[in-house]
């Protein structure tokens, strides 16, 4: 049977102990004494009470004396348990606020491949419901721990000091409790975990259905959500049960075996008295202080379940917390080199091959054997059919993804050798879903360089991307509060918003992958001639539309992972290759939508 710091989480739910030890070492000190109190003082002045009724000359004291000491110490105790609880709580909190930062910082560093196989809402259940499991049970888990404990070491040898006769019957059921506790424990283990796993399940699947509100009210599909949330919710409420029925049913067991010593303990010691062995102070003294056992064992019922759904807790945040971080991210595992110059923009992609970790093998890699150079101050397009692996080369280039030694480099660095703040510092990325926080316009476009950006390079930026004037018509402007995901700007606006973010950077490499889907063709030509018109950083465009890349000084077309041909597009028109045949199938779409148009501008007229 593998020991309690054997099993997951619970290495690292004592290490919060070892790490706090000073501020519960204070705790521990404060519940020593109101322990002292209620398991020696208090027991030995009510046996002074009955000795002054029996008139026995060893335990006589005064009853004034008496009353004054029972007050003295409820006031000590009153100040004590202020205390502790300080102590013991202000810890707790202090440990909570550690582990979210600690799993919030793995998370802004863990790499994309993580979150893409991750739910958003398993893992905010992690940062929350699993967080405040841990937080209850480095507070009131540890202090009940230590006050069993306590309470344990200064109630014993009292009553094996009163009446050792008595003292070996009673604590023959101490065997019987540690045997509950420990297989209690593992049952109250395997329940909690079970009930964190329905509710991060839960909390996904709510965490899906508000983010999709508007494709559920588009297919109305409103029911079928309906009855799949309930499954979970019921799947959740079982496991709960579960748990609930256990721990019912538990902590009676506990306190039946002391019922049933206690009724032992008083039948015995009634026994003694009458034999002359114990005088009635004794007994007194002796049942007052064994009541005190009785506390801590039930406590250790209590603690256990606390401690178990901690530890089951700090295991799934664990999870978390060892998973290996993004190289590419600010305090990751990449090789540093002196910060050195500003990078130029200068991009060389050499024979890059690429493979999905997972993918299957026997199918060709998502890349192979890419090759390009881009000048300071280029404009490079990447064109290609759907699932050419387009925004695959784009999330190497910024390393996002993790690419080959030696395949892809800045300025003559390898991207994997570069230091992560100067890479993210030089590079741009525009992605194909264009996201925004819940926050203003202008909060968002300086999103990355929030502590130098000023009104006017926002401003400018926005002009840069065609969303200046739709910006300023806003009510608010560009202190307008944006929905969540900035749901209340079309997907234009959200699109150019982004392309405004990335201008606003001033970077050396731009990377835009496929960021003028969601536009018309005049906003399209317009954000297009800019990027190329703009002088500066290098630009790698992702498009389908061949007309935004139709000046660019390079153009890679891309097929199955393979570039296929490469030059201007004079050059690539004249070659007659796939470039050609997109170009034509492009044209003929632009024309029939033409037509469409005139069609109905003449059915309007007539």
């Amino acid at each position: 049977m593998p020991r309690p710091t054997d099993r997951p989480g619970w290495r690292t739910l004592l290490s919060h102990a070892r790490r706090h030890w000073r501020t519960y070492a204070v705790g521990v000190a404060a519940l020593a004494l109101v322990d002292a109190i209620d398991g020696i003082a208090v027991p030995w002045l009510t046996g002074a009470a009955f000795a002054n009724l029996e008139r026995e000359p060893d335990l006589r004291v005064s009853t004034a004396l008496i009353g004054a000491a029972f007050a003295f110490a409820a006031l000590l105790q009153l100040g004590m348990r202020y205390a502790w609880r300080h102590f013991f709580i202000r810890t707790a909190d202090r440990v909570g606020s550690e582990m979210r930062t600690a799993l919030f910082l793995r998370l802004q560093a863990l790499p994309l491949s993580y979150h893409d196989r991750a739910r958003s809402g398993d893992l905010v259940s992690r940062m929350t419901n699993d967080m405040n499991d841990v937080r209850t049970a480095a507070g009131s888990g540890f202090l009940l721990a230590a006050d069993a404990a306590l309470y344990l070491l200064f109630v014993i040898p009292q009553l094996l000091w009163i009446s050792p006769r008595l003292s070996a019957v009673a604590l023959l059921f101490v065997p019987l409790v540690l045997v509950l506790v420990r297989k209690g424990g593992q049952a109250v283990h395997a329940r909690s975990a079970a009930v964190q796993e329905r509710i991060a399940a839960l909390s996904a699947r709510l965490q899906e259905s508000f983010a999709g509100a508007r494709v559920v009210k588009a297919f109305a599909i409103e029911p079928g959500e309906e009855l799949r949330f309930q499954a979970l919710a019921r799947a959740y409420q079982g496991a709960q049960v579960h748990l609930a029925r256990f721990q019912a049913g538990y902590a009676p067991s506990l306190g039946m075996v002391f019922d049933l010593a206690h009724v032992l303990v008083l039948g015995l010691g009634a026994r003694e008295v009458l034999n002359g062995r114990l005088t009635l102070a004794e007994l007194v003294v002796y049942t007052r202080a064994f009541d005190k056992v009785v506390w801590p064992m039930m406590a250790i019922g209590m603690v256990t379940g606390m401690l178990q759904r901690g530890a089951a807790a700090q295991a799934r945040i664990d999870e978390v917390l060892t998973e290996p971080v993004d190289p590419a991210a600010p305090g990751g595992a990449a090789p540093a080199v002196d910060d050195g110059p500003r990078l130029a923009g200068g991009l060389s992609v050499r024979d890059l091959t690429f493979r999905y970790s997972g993918a299957d093998p026997a199918r060709p890699p998502a890349l192979d054997g890419v090759s390009f150079e881009a000048p300071p101050g280029a404009l490079v397009g990447v064109v290609g059919p759907v699932g050419a692996g387009k925004s695959t080369l784009l999330s190497l280039i910024a390393r996002l993804q993790e690419p080959p030694p030696g395949a892809v480099l800045l300025d003559g660095h390898d991207v994997r050798d570069l230091p992560p703040p100067a890479l993210r510092r030089a590079v741009a990325v525009v992605p194909q879903e264009a996201f925004l926080f819940s926050a203003t316009i202008a909060e968002n476009v300086a999103f990355g360089r929030q502590a130098d950006l000023d009104q006017a390079a926002i401003e400018e930026a926005c002009r840069a991307a065609h969303v200046d004037g739709e910006v300023r018509a806003l009510d608010g402007g560009y202190a307008a509060l944006l929905g969540e995901r900035g749901v209340n700007l079309s997907g234009g606006q959200r699109q150019r918003l982004t392309i405004a973010r990335a201008l606003a950077r001033g970077p050396a490499l731009l990377l835009l992958d496929d960021a003028l889907s969601a536009v018309d063709a005049e906003t399209e030509a317009g954000i297009a001639r800019a990027v190329r018109e703009r002088s500066g950083p290098t630009r790698v465009v992702v498009t389908h539309r061949l007309s935004a890349v139709r000046g660019a000084d390079l153009i890679v077309v891309l097929d199955r992972g393979r570039v296929v041909a490469r030059g201007t597009h004079e050059a690539l028109m004249a070659e007659g290759g796939l470039y050609a045949r997109l170009a034509r199938a492009e044209r003929l779409e632009e024309e029939a939508a033409r037509l469409e148009r005139a069609l109905g501008d003449e059915a309007a007229r007539g």
